[in-house]
C-alpha cells in the first residue's frame, strides 16, 4: 500500500509538471517586444497611440519624453502606431508620425523616432541580442539619429574611427563586444565628424567592471544613441544617450 501511494504521488507530480510545461508560451504565442526611443529634435515629448483609433485618451496614453526609451509589447501581427506631440492630441491634430508595422510574435525590435515634428521618420530594427559569454564582455552599439554628416567613433586615446569608421545618419552599427572584467574602470567614447575628424561629443560608461552591485554592462547589450544637431544648443545640443535592451 505504501509503494502504491508513492507511485500515485509521483504520477500526480509528473502530471502537474507536464501541465505546467504545456502552458508555457512558445515564441509564436509570446508578444513582440519593442524598445521605443524618442530621438526627435526640439525637445518634443510624445504620446503614443497604439489603438489605431483617434482621439487618444490623453491622460492614459503612453508618455515618452525626449531622449528617453520605453518598452512596448504587441500581440498584433501588424501593429498600428501614431505618435503625437504631447500638446497635440485633439481630433483635429495630426500625428507626428503614423504607420502600421509588421511585428511577428516572439521577436524583439528597436524603434527609433527621429527627425522633427514636420518631418518625423522611424527606423525599425529586428534584434538578435547577444547573451552570456564565457568571457567578461559587454555588447555596445551606436545609432546615429543626429541630422548631419556621418560620424566615426573611437575609445578615448585610440585613433579616430578605430571603433566605427563611418556611421551614417539614421543607421545603427552592429553590437561590438568589449571587455567588461574587473580591470576595466570605464570607457570614454568619442564621436567625431567622419570627414573633418572634429570632436563632436563624448560619453563615459562608468563602473563597467564593478561587480559589487547589479552590473549594467556584463553580458548586456546596450545602444548609445546620438541625437541633436551640429552646433545645436539646449534641446538640440548633441548628446549620446544609452539604453539597456534588458531594462
Amino acid at each position: 500500500m505504501r509503494i502504491n501511494n508513492i507511485n500515485y504521488l509521483l504520477l500526480l507530480m509528473l502530471t502537474i509538471m507536464a501541465g505546467a510545461c504545456s502552458k508555457q508560451k512558445t515564441p509564436e504565442e509570446s508578444p513582440a517586444t519593442v524598445m521605443l526611443f524618442n530621438a526627435l529634435e526640439d525637445g518634443i515629448t510624445i504620446r503614443a497611440n497604439l489603438s489605431g483609433q483617434h482621439p487618444i485618451q490623453y491622460n492614459t496614453a503612453l508618455l515618452l519624453p525626449p531622449r528617453n526609451h520605453t518598452k512596448i509589447h504587441s500581440k498584433q501581427a501588424v501593429q498600428p502606431f501614431a505618435f503625437y506631440a504631447s500638446a497635440d492630441t485633439m481630433p483635429k491634430d495630426a500625428p507626428v508620425w503614423t504607420g502600421d508595422l509588421p511585428l511577428p510574435r516572439g521577436n524583439i525590435y528597436s524603434l527609433f523616432l527621429y527627425g522633427n515634428q514636420q518631418q518625423a521618420e522611424t527606423l525599425l530594427l529586428e534584434e538578435k541580442l547577444l547573451g552570456f559569454s564565457k568571457d567578461s564582455v559587454t555588447y555596445l552599439r551606436f545609432a546615429n539619429m543626429s541630422n548631419g554628416q556621418p560620424v566615426s567613433v573611437n575609445i578615448q586615446g585610440k585613433p579616430h574611427g578605430s571603433l566605427i569608421n563611418q556611421l551614417n545618419y539614421k543607421t545603427a552599427s552592429a553590437f561590438i563586444p568589449l571587455p567588461a572584467d574587473k580591470t576595466v574602470v570605464e570607457y570614454v567614447f568619442e564621436v567625431h565628424d567622419a570627414v573633418t575628424e572634429a570632436l563632436l561629443v563624448t560619453y563615459t560608461a562608468s563602473d563597467v567592471g564593478d561587480y559589487s552591485d547589479l552590473n549594467n554592462y556584463l553580458h548586456r547589450s546596450l545602444t548609445l544613441v546620438l541625437t541633436g544637431k551640429r552646433g545645436g544648443a539646449g534641446d538640440n545640443q548633441l548628446q549620446l544617450t544609452g539604453f539597456n535592451h534588458y531594462n
